[in-house]
């Protein structure tokens, strides 16, 4: 029997209100919705608190929370800069819900156009207040422009674009632009590193960096563009990306370009030490360079966040750098990881070197490594004996480092 026309249409009435109620479920899973969410309820409290157990606990309510709403990105960014910054700026990291990027552009181009009409380099000109107000916005700036660069949104490039020009802001822009990988944004970083210092190729693509390796090999390249081109890659986690800088810095023909890999992928290391190799490290550290070694100054650090027991003969080996400091971070890795082969080497930089401040580096990194104090040892034959300052340093009174730098007798 056919069902009466009432009951019909009641039956296509509840089927439409359940479609609406499960597209509505959806829809706020989806995309936050425009109230304010909790963010600003979590503020109004962590303001209000008076007592240390209401701070501690309105803190760690605020600092828990994960914005969710647009609602949420607004009211957090009005706090900033006050004296929850710290917090709600770590709060505003975790925004990783991609249907945010509009709330967090509107709020980047609101805090952006407070620091547009004055240049970095007129911020000497400020009052006080004013340098501190900049200051202030630029730290915003620079936690929008991180959490933009997280979501990797081709709608943030025009905000990212603008803060090029920013002496301060252009570096870390550049950083977040070259990891979105817009063709017309690359092609406009390679150009400002001609004549821009504060730009960043660090999250560059393998695709690009192997366009860039064919610009290095052009020789109507600038030695001077060649050099950034491939230096400005620093602290990347593509594996693609270190692969490359490797075979540059090992096997290529330009020694400039063999530096500039070796420095970037050296930065890269110290950075996240999972992207490198001992094998690489080693390699680097005993390759012959320019003349005073700038090119390995941070090789130790690098051995450090990355150690590995076979890097002491390396090290042992930098103790002749002509750079006194790299010579002093060798004996500083050497000491913090307690090299007991390195002793009778150090005893030689301690009898030899031509640099006091080398010497006391050596003093304390042998002291590290064998809990003697050295300096006595040492340095007795460099002034006279029983001079009231020595037999106070023997005393423990003076602290030997004071009489370094004064006339030998």
């Amino acid at each position: 029997m056919t069902p009466p026309v009432k009951t019909n249409l009641l039956r296509l009435s509840l089927l439409v209100l359940v479609g609406i109620i499960l597209f509505s479920v959806a829809s706020f899973a989806g995309h936050p919705n425009t109230a304010e969410g909790k963010a600003k309820a979590l503020l109004q409290k962590a303001h209000a608190a008076k007592t240390e157990p209401e701070i501690t606990a309105a803190l760690k309510a605020l600092r828990e929370y994960t914005p969710a709403t647009e609602g949420d990105i607004q009211a957090l960014s009005q706090d900033m800069e006050s004296n929850l910054a710290p917090v709600v700026q770590k709060v505003i990291l975790k925004a990783a819900n991609p249907n945010l990027v509009p709330a967090l552009i509107k709020v980047t181009e609101e805090k952006w156009q407070a620091v547009q009409p004055i240049k970095a380099q007129d911020i000497a000109r400020l009052s006080e207040k004013e340098k501190e107000d900049q200051i202030r916005h630029r730290a915003s700036l620079e936690i929008l422009i991180e959490v933009l660069g997280r979501h990797k949104d081709r709608r943030a490039i025009p905000i990212l674009k603008e803060m090029l020009d920013d002496e301060i802001l252009s570096y870390q822009a550049s950083t977040v632009l070259s990891h979105i990988g817009d063709e017309s944004v690359f092609n406009e970083l390679k150009d400002r590193l001609e004549h821009q210092k504060e730009i960043s190729l660090a999250n560059i693509h393998s695709s690009r960096l192997k366009e860039i390796v064919e610009e290095i090999d052009d020789p109507a390249t600038s030695k001077e563009k060649r050099g950034r081109l491939i230096g400005e890659i620093k602290g990347s986690k593509d594996p693609e990306v270190n692969k490359i800088l490797k075979d540059l810095a090992l096997n290529h023909q330009n020694p400039d370009v063999r530096s500039q890999a070796g420095m970037a992928l050296v930065n890269s290391i110290i950075m996240d030490p999972s992207v490198g190799d001992p094998d690489f490290i080693i390699r680097w550290a005993g390759m012959e360079s320019s003349k005073d070694d700038w090119d390995k100054e941070f090789i130790p650090d690098a051995m450090n966040k990355a150690w590995n027991p076979v890097f002491i003969p390396a090290l042992i080996k930098l103790l002749k750098s002509p750079s006194f400091s790299l010579r002093e971070n060798a004996m500083r890795v050497l000491g913090e990881h307690k090299a007991v082969e390195a002793v009778p080497y150090l005893e030689e930089v301690l009898k030899n070197d031509k640099e006091d401040s080398v010497r006391v580096s050596a003093c304390g990194t042998l002291r590290m490594i064998t809990g003697r104090e050295y300096f006595v040892e040492v340095y007795e034959s460099d002034f006279r004996r029983g001079s009231p300052d020595l037999e106070r340093i023997k005393r423990g009174e003076l602290p030997y480092y004071k009489i370094m730098g004064k006339e030998r007798p």
